[in-house]
């Protein structure tokens, strides 16, 4: 993989918006290309490499540099992993397409007439123009996920805000509260304790005392390849953990299983520096260990 590394922004949405058009009907099998709009970078095979190079210039684009060693990964083990994800995404479509052809959710006799098949080709079509790296993909993926679902991604509160008063008809002549940002989320009391339709299990409400269901914060219990909220940062915080569980918890809930990467090293040093901003002192050795792991390169 061959990486053209620009210094100025214009430059680089320059060159991305020729090779789209330059590539424009063509198969992705023909030819890819993949690029990163936060380190202005553009990744092509070697194959294309001086094609592309010719091409940019008789744009008149040449404010860039050629990397024809591992480009922003760190060694042959991470550059592989990385060129990996990136053949995967831009095959994704050919994948989607073939997968969903052997379902028979194009079939007009599928459910909902072949639409579904053509909703999904949709999403991979936005997905794979996007111009993902594997760390923002997998967060991209993770969050949608989950707004899909129409789930929050923070903790159901008791603001009055977050909840509307519905008929008390539905409620055998009690008052009933709906919660406008999931309504599946129904409380007797404004939202002191409420209860999912999906699961009918009643959960006491714990935006703002943190009462703990299990011994660690909610967020260290999953993996969502992202900086902590606010106020997953104060949840955190009422655990009472350890340094080590503290840092631990980061960085499962940050990389989770995978191999740490430099990007996602430095999301748990920026994790760990929210809670020393918020907690003063009180979590500097945390900091200390994420500092010390985003050394190692």
């Amino acid at each position: 993989m061959i990486v053209f590394k620009f210094k100025d922004k214009e430059e680089f949405k320059g060159a991305v918006n020729s090779l789209k058009k330059a590539i424009k009907g063509i198969g992705t099998n023909k030819f890819d290309f993949n690029y990163q709009p936060e380190e202005k970078t553009i990744q092509v095979s070697e194959k294309h490499a001086d094609t592309v190079e010719a091409y940019l210039k008789k744009k008149g684009i040449k404010d860039f540099t050629l990397n024809r060693g591992y480009g922003k990964y760190s060694s042959i083990a991470s550059y592989l992993k990385g060129a990996a994800f990136i053949i995967k995404l831009a095959g994704i479509k050919d994948h989607a397409k073939r997968e969903l052809e052997l379902a028979g959710l194009f079939d007009k006799d599928s459910d909902y007439g072949g639409m579904v098949g053509k909703a999904v080709m949709e999403l991979c079509k936005c997905f794979s123009g996007q111009g993902h790296s594997g760390f923002s993909a997998n967060m991209v993926l993770e969050l949608f996920n989950t707004l899909g679902k129409y789930k929050t991604l923070t903790p159901i509160t008791d603001d009055s805000n977050e909840w509307s008063e519905i008929s008390k008809e539905m409620n055998g002549g009690k008052v009933l509260w709906q919660n406008k940002r999931n309504p599946a989320i129904f409380s007797e009391n404004k939202g002191k304790t409420w209860y999912d339709v999906d699961d009918k299990k009643r959960i006491k409400n714990r935006s703002k005392s943190h009462k703990k269901a299990s011994d660690k914060p909610s967020i260290f219990q999953r993996t969502v390849y992202r900086l902590p909220t606010i106020e997953e940062l104060e949840e955190i915080d009422s655990y009472k953990l350890s340094s080590d569980e503290v840092f631990k918890g980061l960085c499962y809930t940050i990389v989770g299983r995978g191999t740490m990467r430099q990007e996602e090293k430095n999301t748990i040093v920026k994790s760990a520096k929210l809670l020393n901003e918020i907690y003063p002192d009180k979590y500097k050795e945390v900091l200390n260990k994420a500092k010390a792991i985003s050394l190692y390169r």
